[in-house]
């Protein structure tokens, strides 16, 4: 039997079709279960270029996952990378506390390419969502959760919103009446 030489190409790892790429290393929350407001290393935001150059080293890509332990609609420049990955056919995913959600930014929900938000709702009622995630509003998630409605609904989009829940002992009561909301 004759067998070729392995060369370079067949030795070479494939690369990934799926990343997750971290926007904006800070937030502008202090959950209760996350570390982030602790990190002594928390960097700038993603520049536009650094994620092209990215995108670039990745030419096989089919998902990518914009989230780190950042909120990732603190950089400015979010929408645009959600719009040009998804240009190049790349399923983009995010998650999000929803809380810097404006009426500008939910347009951009739905007309980006974004194709699912996921928001982190670890409570079914004001005051044990607020014991967690510290600096946010119960009231102003749900009103951006409403606005995000609002502009699917107006452009007929496909665009995927789950709830998430972080499960602590402390929370475990909001399970059964988050599923409700």
């Amino acid at each position: 039997m004759n067998e070729a030489a392995p060369n370079e190409s067949t030795l070479a790892p494939p690369l990934p079709r799926f990343a997750q790429i971290e926007p904006s290393s800070t937030c502008n929350l202090a959950c209760r279960m996350c570390t982030v407001n602790h990190r002594p290393d928390a960097g700038p935001m993603l520049s536009m270029e650094d994620f092209v150059h990215l995108l670039d080293q990745l030419p096989g890509l089919e998902q990518l996952h914009l989230q780190g332990l950042g909120e990732p609609m603190r950089n400015p420049r979010f929408f645009d990378m959600v719009s040009l990955a998804a240009s190049r056919g790349i399923r983009v995913t995010a998650n999000t506390n929803l809380t810097l959600l404006t009426p500008e930014r939910a347009e951009r929900c739905v007309t980006s390419g974004l194709h699912t938000l996921s928001v982190s709702v670890d409570a079914a009622e004001r005051a044990p969502y607020e014991d967690i995630r510290r600096k946010a509003s119960f009231d102003k998630v749900v009103r951006n959760l409403h606005r995000l409605a609002q502009a699917r609904r107006r452009h007929r989009s496909a665009l995927q919103v789950r709830l998430v829940m972080v499960l602590m002992r402390h929370n475990l009561d909001q399970l059964l009446p988050l599923g409700k909301v």
